[in-house]
């Protein structure tokens, strides 16, 4: 009895050994398979040949677009002249420039279309009040991705976002730090202000760029 019970004991021991390795390998794997599975609103509209703008909004036609660009690498030069044509089965859904810009006029469903020479690529865009904004897809994929990449870990004061918020060695809390950082890397604005604006819009992003050591 006691020769099968020492064997049980060495047996429960080493599971429960190696439970852990098991564990943390599984929540790995599981991580990977979010972040793969994290697409950008370009990437998904690539997937699916579908792409949905909030009404009032713009964004580039998804092929020709350069994906997501943080607010402090933003130049501010205009889109230039795509070669080709585009063309919108329905300007009153959603109008497009010569720069391949969708913008947003009414509720409704239309393709938008961009031939280049014999090749011809359609996005069936919604069109609704309802959408989501732009910038707010933009942050959800870039919070996401970093989210996944870290594998939700207990960060170190300094850490990345710091390094970024601060630009020297400052060891603070992340939370903060890490939307701030996650609004520019979204292309917002993460200004500083001393006080709020005394109105503000529905269509209003605003982000305090504040933290404190």
């Amino acid at each position: 009895m006691t020769l099968v019970f020492r064997r049980f004991a060495i047996c429960m021991l080493a599971f429960l050994m190696a439970t852990p390795l098991c564990y943390a390998e599984d929540v790995s794997q599981a991580f990977a398979a979010a972040l793969a599975a994290n697409l950008s609103p370009v990437e998904e509209a690539l997937a699916t040949g579908r792409y949905s703008l909030r009404t009032g909004e713009a964004a580039v036609f998804p092929s020709c677009s350069g994906g997501i660009i943080p607010y402090d690498e933003q130049t501010g030069a205009l889109l230039p002249t795509q070669p080709g044509e585009f063309s919108s089965s329905d300007p009153a859904v959603v109008t497009v420039d010569s720069t391949g810009k969708m913008t947003a006029i009414g509720e409704g469903t239309a393709v938008v279309a961009y031939l280049l020479g014999e090749k011809k690529t359609e996005f069936t865009v919604d069109v609704s009040a309802q959408n989501m904004p732009e910038l707010a897809k933009a942050m959800v994929y870039v919070a996401n991705e970093e989210y996944f990449r870290v594998h939700r870990a207990r960060l170190p004061k300094y850490n990345q976002y710091a390094k970024w918020y601060y630009g020297k060695r400052k060891e603070v809390g992340w939370c903060s730090v890490f939307v701030i950082w996650c609004a520019n890397q979204a292309g917002a604005n993460p200004v500083k202000l001393t006080k709020l604006p005394d109105t503000l819009s529905d269509r209003d992003t605003l982000f305090l760029r504040e933290g404190q050591v």
